[in-house]
């Protein structure tokens, strides 16, 4: 009995809860508010796309990457978190192709490639990326496509 009504004393709370946490009713306004930084998303679609919402998005951003210094580089890779909405044909860099299928399909993934050192060269680098889909490929996350350079130097120790 004391359960029963342990259970009673519950359900007021529990309905109106679940009144509040319903989410939206019919009638219910919304605004949608949207932020877009200087310059273009990384959405990523083929240059060929009639689809208007996509097309919005054309041309295809790129990231420039200043390097000062090679001369200590030993290694490179290219770090990135996508959206996939079908497949990006090509990244790349100064327009050499490094990787195709990047990322899950229609999934979120953080994905890291092997960069070439002799694509990579002292001063502007231009990392793009290419899809042949009619609404989207990828949409790059922040913060973008970033490349490390390992560099054949000790790290200082304190």
């Amino acid at each position: 009995m004391k359960t029963f009504r342990f259970l009673l004393a519950l359900l007021p709370p529990l309905l109106t809860a679940a009144t509040i946490l319903a989410g939206p009713q019919p009638g219910d306004v919304f605004r949608e508010y949207s932020w877009r930084p200087e310059g273009k998303w990384q959405r990523v679609t083929g240059p060929e796309t009639t689809e208007p919402r996509a097309r919005a998005f054309l041309p295809n951003a790129v990231n420039d990457i200043v390097i000062d210094d090679l001369g200590k580089a030993v290694d490179a890779k290219i770090v990135t978190s996508t959206w996939n909405g079908a497949a990006a044909e090509e990244i790349g860099i100064n327009d050499r192709k490094i990787v195709v299928n990047v990322g899950k399909n229609h999934d979120l993934s953080y994905d890291e490639f092997p960069v070439p050192l002799e694509f990579i060269r002292q001063g502007t680098n231009t990392v793009h990326t290419h899809s042949t889909t009619e609404h989207h490929g990828i949409e790059v996350q922040w913060p973008g496509m970033v490349l490390f350079l390992r560099l054949d130097e000790p790290e200082p120790r304190p």
